[in-house]
């Protein structure tokens, strides 16, 4: 069974021509994306680091973008790209989220019998209050003064 093929788009085959052309015995872009040629154009590279995104080729979109940054350190676009992609092995986390739940999820693997089926609200491993109703619960914790938000849960 043949399948007819699309011509390429010319936005591709600009950034892939942009690139630079292989030499003998050098892996050409389309073999390793992440290779930055002798002659590339950074707008090039651009285009291919949003093409790889765009296939979810999420690692070799970083290593193209980091590679790249650091060849062509006035291009805004590539130093913008090496900053997001560059979390120096740090986890990426939502804003707020970075405090550790692991005190309340131990707590919660092994609750006491009198917080089974009601809701619960926790800081750490301290029980900061508890209800059959979530709403009850709910009203609990805006009439109190908490440092930091409470994790709610409901314990089967």
């Amino acid at each position: 069974m043949s399948r007819a093929s699309s011509p390429p788009s010319p936005l591709l085959t600009r950034a892939t021509d942009s690139l630079g052309s292989s030499a003998p015995g050098r892996p050409s872009p389309q073999d390793d994306p992440s290779v930055i040629l002798p002659g590339a154009n950074p707008d090039a590279i651009v285009e291919r680091i949003l093409m790889l995104l765009s296939e979810e080729r999420f690692q070799t979109a970083r290593r193209l973008a980091l590679k790249a940054a650091d060849r062509f350190p006035e291009h805004p676009r590539l130093q913008t790209a090496k900053r997001i992609f560059d979390t120096r092995g740090e986890t990426i986390r939502r804003p707020g989220s970075g405090r550790s739940r692991e005190e309340e999820f131990a707590w919660l693997n092994d609750p006491p019998e009198s917080a089974r089926g009601k809701w619960v609200a926790l800081l750490g491993s301290e029980l900061i209050g508890s209800a059959k109703k979530l709403q009850d619960l709910m009203e609990l914790l805006r009439s109190r003064s908490l440092p930091k938000p409470a994790l709610v849960h409901f314990v089967e």
